[in-house]
């Protein structure tokens, strides 16, 4: 499980005891990672509290965060154990949790008996693995609202608003590799990727909504952090 860089009713999530009511309730055993640095997030950006020291601890203890995918546990957390933040016995829990799941993995074993060590790239893009993805991707969509909207009958005039309307990288991930036949990763040349072969949400609607006779249009109305001059109007046009 990934704790993110975002807060929940003003506690950054790393840190919101959430986490460890939601291992607790799912019966979690694997081990819980930040997204990159998120625990610096909470003091750095978030304001949440005042040192990073705090930070790791409150991770460990009240969000039980395992790892922290950064360099703040790694600078901070024995300072946050020594200030008594938090305890030993706090973070030998999150080594036991990522240690755990790598002896259930076998990567302290032989590599001749491990499963996992056979695969290769024959195993990547499968049927059965494109079927997964589609249920994984179905079963986590969350609507807060759906007020007999959902699902769409088609053939009647849609717009469709703002910048991720028309995303493709943006819904794979901006740093996955290799998505599209053709296309490549070269970090020392730079982003070399393409990802012509997603569609986007404009242009999956569009196709559906057409194939009864209606029309779909979008427009951006702005970026992601950013106004576009005249965009509002545009969008409301």
């Amino acid at each position: 499980v990934m704790c993110s860089y975002n807060a929940v009713n003003g506690i950054p999530s790393c840190l919101d005891p959430l986490m460890k009511a939601a291992r607790a309730q799912w019966n979690f055993t694997g081990y819980v990672t930040s997204d990159s640095d998120a625990v610096g997030d909470a003091w750095r950006r978030h304001r949440y509290v005042q040192t990073p020291a705090e930070a790791s601890c409150l991770a460990v203890k009240n969000g039980q965060c395992d790892i922290d995918s950064g360099n703040t546990y790694y600078d901070s957390l024995l300072q946050g154990v020594a200030e008594g933040h938090c305890s030993m016995q706090d973070v030998d829990r999150a080594l036991f949790n990522t240690l755990r799941l790598r002896f259930e993995l076998g990567l302290f074993d032989p590599t001749a008996d491990q499963p996992y060590w056979k695969l290769g790239a024959g195993d990547i893009g499968t049927d059965n693995a494109k079927e997964l993805n589609l249920e994984a991707a179905q079963a986590s969509l969350v609507l807060l609202s759906n007020p007999g909207i959902l699902p769409l009958k088609g053939g009647h005039r849609l717009a469709l608003l703002g910048p991720h309307a028309a995303a493709s990288m943006d819904l794979i991930q901006v740093d996955t590799g290799a998505v599209c036949a053709a296309s490549a990763w070269n970090g020392d040349t730079g982003d070399q990727r393409n990802f012509g072969c997603v569609r986007t949400p404009y242009e999956a609607i569009q196709s559906l909504n057409a194939a009864k006779n209606g029309s779909t249009v979008y427009v951006k109305g702005c970026n992601l952090s950013e106004a576009i001059p005249g965009g509002l109007q545009q969008a409301m046009a």
